[in-house]
């Protein structure tokens, strides 16, 4: 993790944008922030004494936090989603990964991933298989680890560096067999597939009795659809930007995706798209306020799947808001320039 101040890394990201945002917006932006930078910070002290007391080797691992907090946008009742990328020997570390959890988790008093599916760990080399991009073999746990790594992780402990780790992924994708040309179509083609399989599959495994599914359902409507527009908009912008240039090209993404997906939109917008973007940020900062209540979360999860829609139900206040995010979306992709819309529609979304 950079070793930078809260503000000065709220100051980089959205201090230039100020006069596009509502106060309101700019203040859950910065609560947004501070909230996540002081998380992280004690995060990697605890799992630094965990490592001191258990004498392992922090040069052979680099953790990853992905998610809201992975995103700077974590606030009060945010997790932590934790992935151990594993330098060398994995299954040395593997009795370690579970109590280390829970040691973060008692240190911390906030919910830590448990190791399953998404935030397992894993080994660099298992991460990295080259024959597995676009291919069968290709599993959607580790497709989901690698685009989620590269697009919204950050690094909160280990020596090894996580720009190493992402830029190994991104060489990984322009070396694809199945990519053509030099816009990384095979990144775009996983981005796509990450985005649908979120989508087909919320809607495969609804069940009335799982008190969650309102969360996920409105994590689904707001910071998953925010995350997929950063990554079609910076994409798509930085191929218009480097048209001639491969090497400058990736750099500029490998750049891009270490700001969080609401500093990659401020960063790949038109001047007569500016005004559009303060809104869409108005409703998506409304949500990130909304979610950092637990009370909130308490009684959205509570509320039956088949009566979300009766009248004063607050899925039906929070899903309006999500409209509103999202016809502000379409507005601003509708309103790009003829050339980088074709690109929009190619890539992402046809």
């Amino acid at each position: 993790m950079a070793n930078t101040c809260p503000k000065e890394i709220f100051m980089q990201n959205y201090a230039p944008y100020k006069e596009l945002l509502k106060s309101s917006t700019y203040e859950v932006l910065q609560k947004a922030n501070d909230f996540s930078d002081n998380l992280l910070s004690k995060a990697s002290h605890i799992i630094d004494e965990y490592f001191v007391i258990n004498k392992l080797k922090k040069e052979d691992f680099c953790f990853v936090v992905i998610g809201s907090l992975g995103r700077f946008e974590a606030l009060e009742s945010s997790d932590i989603d934790l992935i151990p990328v594993c330098i060398s020997d994995l299954d040395s570390f593997l009795p370690h990964d579970k109590p280390l959890r829970q040691y973060l988790e008692h240190g911390l008093e906030v919910h830590v991933s448990e190791g399953h599916d998404l935030t397992k760990a894993i080994s660099i080399t298992d991460l990295l298989k080259a024959e597995n991009i676009g291919g069968e073999d290709d599993s959607s746990e580790t497709l989901t680890k690698r685009i989620l790594i590269l697009t919204e992780g950050v690094q909160v402990y280990g020596e090894f560096p996580l720009h190493e780790v992402q830029r190994k992924i991104m060489e990984l994708y322009a070396d694809s067999e199945c990519t053509r040309g030099r816009h990384i179509l095979s990144l775009c083609n996983d981005i796509v597939r990450y985005y649908r399989t979120l989508c087909i599959e919320y809607k495969a495994k609804i069940d009335i009795h799982d008190k969650g599914w309102g969360s996920r359902n409105m994590k689904l409507r707001h910071s998953r659809k925010m995350w997929y527009f950063s990554c079609i908009m910076c994409i798509v912008f930085k191929a218009n930007e480097h048209h001639s240039d491969t090497d400058k090209y990736k750099e500029s993404l490998l750049d891009l995706f270490k700001v969080n997906p609401i500093s990659r939109i401020l960063q790949s917008i038109n001047d007569e798209n500016r005004i559009t973007v303060g809104e869409i940020l108005y409703y998506y900062t409304t949500f990130l306020n909304f979610m950092s209540s637990h009370e909130n979360r308490k009684h959205l999860d509570s509320i039956d799947h088949s009566h979300r829609y009766d009248q004063g139900s607050l899925f039906t206040e929070v899903k309006l808001n999500s409209d509103l995010l999202h016809l502000k979306i379409r507005e601003l992709i509708f309103h790009l320039p003829p050339t980088i819309l074709q690109k929009v529609f190619d890539w992402f979304l046809l």
